[in-house]
C-alpha cells in the first residue's frame, strides 16, 4: 500500500506538540548523560514545554483525528495539553533549586519529567484505549525514578518501591480492563465503542471491563479504596519530585478519565454514575477525616489530594459538557495550587528533615515570601473566595446538584467544612512565634521565586476572575 505522504505530514503535524516534548526529553538525555552545561537543562525543559505549547496553540490541526483515529487533536486535547504544559514550565522554573537545596542535582530529572509530560500530552489526545494506557505507562514510568531519586535515602527508596508496585496492579486492572472492553466490543477505539454501545445492549463482560478500568484510573488518581500508597509515596518523596507526581499525574489522569466518560457514554449511564459517586463519597469522607490527624505537612497534602479527588470525581456524575469544563477548570486550579503548597514546603525543608506543624512555627516570618504564597495556596484548597479553589468547588458542586445529586454536594459542603481544621493548623503554625528566635535565610532563589509568584497569580486571577478561565475553557473545547 503506497504512503500518502500529505497524510503523514498532517498526522505529524497533528502531534507536533507531543514530538517537540519528546525531543526535548531525548536532548536532556543526552546532556545529563555528558555531564556538560547541566546549568542550561532547566532553560532547554522549560523552551521545549513553551515551544510545545505555542506548537498546540497555533500548529495543530483542529478538530481532526489522525493515525487511524488513534489520536484526536484540537479541543479537549488543547484544554488539556495548555493545563499539563503551563503546569510543566512552573515546575522547571522551581526544580533546579530544590534539587541543588536536596543536594540531589541530577541532570536525568529533567528528562524524566520531560518522558513523563510526553506521556500526560498523549494521554488526553487519545482516542483509542491502546493509546490511553501507552500514555498512562509513559508518564508512570519515569515517576517511579524520580520518587526514587535520593538514591541513598531509605525513606526515598521505599516511596519508589511502593509507588511501582502499586503501578503495576493499577496498570494491570487498566490493561485486563481494556482487554474485555474489546472482547465485548470487538475494538479499543472510543469512537467505535460509542457506536456500538449506541446500537446494542452491552454485555456482562463490558460492565466488568469499565469496572477494572476504572480501578486502574481510580488507583492513578489516589480515590478510595486505592489511595493508600499517595500520603506515603508524597512523604517520601524529594518534595521537588512530589511537587510534579501529586499535580501533573493527577491532572492528565482526571482529563483522560473525563476524555474516556464523554466519548463512552455520550448518553449519561447510570451504573458508571453509580460506581463515580460511592467512591467519591469514601474519597472525600476518608481524604478529610484522616488529614486531621496528620502532623507532618507532605502527609497532610496527601490526604488533602485523596479528598479533592473526591471533589473532582463528583464533576463527572453529570456525564454533561458542563460537567467536563468545571472539572477542568478545578483540575487546573488545583494542580496550580498544590504544585505551589509542595514547592513551599521543599523550600523550607532545612536539612533534610520533615516540615512538621511543629517546625512550621515561625516560618512565615523568616520566610515571609514563600508564607504567603503557602497561605494564598492552604486558602484555595480550603475552597474559601477570593481564591480559584472556590470557584472550582462551586462549580463542580453546582453541577453534581443540578444534575440530582443533592446528598453528595451536602456531603462535600461538610467535609471541606471539615478540612478546615487542619488547612488552618498549617496557617496558624506559620505565623507562631517559635520559642527560638533564630532566622534562616531565604532558601529560594529569584527565578523559583518567579514561578511561585506566578502560581499565586493564577491561584488569585481565576478566583477574582473566573471568565479569565472558564471563557478560554469554553472557547477551546
Amino acid at each position: 500500500m503506497p504512503i500518502d505522504l500529505n497524510l503523514l505530514l498532517r498526522d505529524t503535524l497533528s502531534v507536533a506538540p507531543v514530538l517537540i516534548v519528546l525531543l526535548s526529553a531525548i536532548v536532556l538525555m543526552m546532556m545529563s548523560a555528558s555531564k556538560v552545561q547541566s546549568k542550561m537543562l532547566p532553560w532547554v525543559a522549560g523552551s521545549g514545554y513553551l515551544i510545545s505549547f505555542l506548537a498546540l496553540t497555533f500548529v495543530t490541526v483542529p478538530s481532526a483525528s489522525a493515525f487511524s483515529g488513534m489520536v484526536n487533536t484540537g479541543s479537549f486535547a488543547v484544554v488539556g495539553g495548555i493545563m499539563i504544559l503551563v503546569l510543566a514550565f512552573l515546575h522547571s522554573m522551581i526544580s533546579a533549586n530544590l534539587l541543588q537545596k536536596d543536594g540531589i542535582y541530577l541532570g536525568e530529572f529533567y528528562a524524566l519529567q520531560a518522558f513523563a509530560i510526553t506521556g500526560m500530552l498523549m494521554m488526553v489526545s487519545a482516542n483509542d484505549l491502546i493509546m490511553v494506557f501507552i500514555g498512562i505507562e509513559t508518564m508512570s514510568i519515569p515517576f517511579y525514578a524520580m520518587a526514587g531519586l535520593k538514591r541513598k535515602d531509605v525513606r526515598s527508596n521505599e516511596s519508589a518501591m511502593k509507588y511501582f508496585l502499586i503501578g503495576a496492579f493499577a496498570a494491570g486492572f487498566l490493561l485486563y480492563g481494556i482487554a474485555l472492553i474489546y472482547g465485548a466490543t470487538g475494538t479499543t477505539n472510543l469512537t467505535r465503542i460509542a457506536d456500538y454501545l449506541a446500537s446494542q445492549t452491552p454485555g456482562a463482560f463490558f460492565w466488568v471491563g469499565i469496572g477494572l478500568m476504572l480501578t486502574g484510573f481510580f488507583f492513578k488518581v489516589s480515590a478510595v479504596p486505592f489511595h493508600f500508597w499517595a500520603p506515603d509515596v508524597y512523604q517520601g518523596a524529594p518534595t521537588v519530585s512530589s511537587a510534579f507526581l501529586a499535580t501533573g499525574g493527577k491532572m492528565a489522569t482526571f482529563m483522560t478519565l473525563a476524555l474516556v466518560s464523554m466519548k463512552l457514554f455520550p448518553v449519561p449511564s447510570a451504573k458508571w454514575a453509580a460506581v463515580v459517586a460511592v467512591v467519591a463519597a469514601l474519597s472525600m469522607i476518608i481524604g478529610n477525616v484522616t488529614a486531621l490527624a496528620q502532623t507532618n505537612v507532605k502527609r497532610i497534602l496527601g490526604y488533602s489530594s485523596v479528598a479533592h479527588a473526591g471533589y473532582l470525581l463528583l464533576a463527572l456524575l453529570s456525564q454533561t459538557t458542563d460537567g467536563y469544563q468545571a472539572l477542568a477548570y478545578y483540575v487546573f486550579v488545583y494542580g496550580i495550587t498544590t504544585f505551589a503548597a509542595f514547592a513551599v514546603v521543599g523550600y523550607l525543608e532545612k536539612d533534610g528533615n520533615p516540615v512538621t506543624l511543629d517546625s512550621l512555627k515561625g516560618l512565615g516570618f523568616s520566610h515571609r515570601t514563600e508564607g504567603v504564597i503557602l497561605t494564598i495556596a492552604v486558602i484555595s484548597l480550603m475552597g474559601i473566595p477570593p481564591m480559584g479553589g472556590f470557584v472550582g468547588k462551586y462549580l463542580v458542586f453546582l453541577n453534581a446538584y443540578e444534575s440530582g445529586h443533592l446528598g453528595l454536594v451536602i456531603l462535600g459542603v461538610v467535609t471541606s467544612m471539615v478540612s478546615v481544621g487542619y488547612y488552618l493548623r498549617i496557617i496558624l503554625s506559620l505565623y507562631t512565634r517559635p520559642e527560638s528566635t533564630e532566622v534562616i535565610a531565604n532558601p529560594a532563589g529569584a527565578f523559583a521565586l518567579t514561578g511561585l509568584i506566578l502560581a499565586a497569580v493564577i491561584i488569585l486571577v481565576s478566583g477574582i476572575y473566573p471568565p479569565v478561565f472558564t471563557g478560554w475553557i469554553t472557547s477551546l473545547w
